[in-house]
């Protein structure tokens, strides 16, 4: 196998920030576009790694973070938001196996919100009552309801 040879790869990915730079760095002049993403999967599976409940190892998700051509930043309109990732994989220097993100196409938004998990417990959490029951859920969107009517003067 050639060792210059590389493979491309598509995958959904969560592009959480993007932005062009242009300035000096060691005395040339350094120009590009840096685009920071979590990976995503069909519907964001990727980012529910199972965590251990352990503070003394690490959690969550850390972002990987690729420098491409200024030109790229008109593929990004939106973030964050859900894009269609190209990447490339070719063989590095150490002979390891190096993923690059290579261009990149809007796909659709994206929407964050809460979520109760039953029988969570963590040390210094807030605790609170999440509406269990589809009766529970409806009276409580009817109390917000009137709390906001209140608010409002309505």
């Amino acid at each position: 196998m050639d060792m210059m040879q590389s493979f491309t790869n598509k995958a959904k990915i969560l592009v959480l920030f993007a932005n062009c730079y242009d300035m000096v760095a060691d005395g040339r002049q350094v120009a590009g576009c840096s685009v920071h993403y979590l990976f995503w999967g069909e519907q964001g599976e990727a980012l529910l790694e199972q965590s251990e409940y352990d503070v003394s190892k690490s959690v969550g998700v850390q972002r990987a973070k690729v420098s491409m051509d200024s030109a790229m930043r008109v593929r990004v309109p939106i973030a964050p938001a859900i894009y269609e990732g190209t990447f490339e994989t070719r063989v590095g220097g150490d002979g390891k196996p190096v993923l690059r993100l290579v261009d990149i196409a809007y796909y659709s938004n994206v929407e964050f919100k809460e979520r109760f998990v039953p029988g969570l417990v963590v040390p210094g959490m807030i605790v609170h009552k999440e509406p269990e029951t589809p009766a529970e859920h409806a009276l409580a969107a009817a109390a917000e309801a009137g709390r906001t009517d209140r608010k409002s003067g309505k």
